[in-house]
């Protein structure tokens, strides 16, 4: 998943005009999609930056999540979590430029424009924070918790372009697709499993407490 993750970023943010570039056509407002081609023409490094930061992150962050759970006995090295922190937090900078270029008006014409990534970008802000004070603590299993929220996050955009394909090929009514849910959708599902890790961390605090 990480490796189709990559492909797809190299694809939209590297050869492409961005993500929304690779969507099918109709599901959203031109609008949107020129302003997220034309912003990252305009600064072109967002994109190639992004993807590599991206791509440092999920591998590390997979490495050192393996780490965890298959190693208890041994402290996770600190060159890969400043690997994998490093890259992180340059992601979410990278993803606030991005949002706050594509502007956080929304509107008709542009529905949410760059409220997407600035929401995943505060989002990795607030679990990197709370991953790093649990490795410095030594609290193996926040650690791991909050590493998976983090993991989860970080394949959105390859995440929202699957979703976007498969509420094409599903067909919504004209009535809907004009009036942007197409889009809504696809973003909403972006974000999809971050949802399923919050059921895992339900579900380990509650093994915990109970057994």
């Amino acid at each position: 998943m990480a490796a189709l993750a990559v492909t797809v970023n190299v694809a939209a943010y590297v050869i492409g005009d961005g993500i929304l570039s690779l969507a099918p056509g109709g599901l959203m407002p031109q609008a949107l999609i020129d302003l997220e081609s034309s912003m990252l023409g305009l600064h072109g490094w967002l994109g190639p930056m992004f993807t590599l930061a991206n791509g440092v992150a999920l591998f590390s962050g997979l490495w050192l999540m393996r780490h965890l759970f298959n190693s208890p006995a041994k402290p996770a090295p600190a060159a890969i979590v400043a690997t994998f922190t490093s890259a992180t937090g340059l992601m979410l900078l990278v993803s606030l430029a991005i949002g706050h270029h594509i502007g956080l008006k929304p509107n008709q014409a542009l529905l949410s424009g760059g409220t997407l990534y600035t929401l995943v970008g505060v989002l990795l802000a607030a679990f990197l924070l709370f991953f790093l004070g649990t490795w410095r603590a030594g609290q193996r299993a926040l650690m791991k918790e909050s590493l998976v929220f983090l993991l989860t996050l970080l394949p959105f955009p390859a995440l929202l372009w699957a979703v976007l394909w498969v509420v094409h090929w599903i067909g919504l009514p004209a009535d809907y697709l004009a009036a942007g849910q197409g889009y809504v959708l696809a973003a909403g599902g972006s974000l999809g499993l971050f949802f399923v890790a919050m059921f895992y961390v339900i579900y380990g605090q509650a093994t915990r407490e109970h057994g």
